[in-house]
């Protein structure tokens, strides 16, 4: 995981982000757009590295869950004929006949669990916050990003692009150029508009 970002880090990003701007110069480090921002920066961070590192996990895991539960449904109800069968065609003492009473009930309770668990999901519950995706790629974040800049420092889009050009290596080890950024940033706006590029 990247290192944290820290007011004077934001700071300096977004005041390199201002150059060539007529913006006047960003608040001081310790202003509490700085730290709001760095906040935000954080989580982003944050979450970018968890969708990276631990859904992959997560969604795996819910996939095992899945097929146990498929196969259990799928194959007891098989096993549980078996047992009716031999219960059936063989000459066997109470004992033998309550053992296998008991085993069915016990199959008979773990296949209504198990259908029951089929209608629970056990996948991550929702698309992490300022995230419009799972990967934790920039283009996932960028919108929020672009927001999140508006929201604390105001400025024009350009400075929001260039700013985002800087921290998006520091969020998710990609480089995006800053055409890229813009192209994104027009697409997502046109999609929330119900209109595809």
């Amino acid at each position: 995981m990247t290192e944290p970002f820290t007011p004077e880090l934001v700071h300096d990003l977004v005041k390199v982000a201002m150059m060539g701007s007529r913006q006047p110069q960003p608040p001081d480090a310790k202003s509490e757009e700085v730290s709001r921002l760095t906040e935000i920066l954080n989580h982003v961070r944050w979450t970018a590295e968890h969708c990276r590192s631990q859904l992959p996990t997560e969604f795996e895991r819910g996939d095992a869950i899945a097929r146990a539960l498929r196969i259990l449904t799928e194959e007891a109800p098989k096993l549980r004929d078996e047992y009716i069968e031999d219960l059936k065609s063989s000459e066997q003492s109470n004992w033998e006949v309550a053992h296998f009473r008991a085993k069915l009930k016990t199959l008979d309770t773990l296949v209504a669990a198990a259908q029951a668990a089929k209608r629970l999901s056990f996948y991550p519950r929702v698309v992490p916050f300022g995230f419009e995706g799972t990967t934790g790629c920039w283009t996932e974040c960028v919108k929020f990003l672009m927001e999140a800049f508006k929201l604390t420092m105001g400025g024009s889009k350009e400075t929001a692009y260039r700013f985002i050009e800087a921290v998006a290596p520091k969020i998710t080890g990609e480089r995006p150029t800053l055409n890229a950024i813009k192209t994104e940033v027009k697409r997502k706006r046109w999609e929330s508009r119900g209109k595809h590029v």
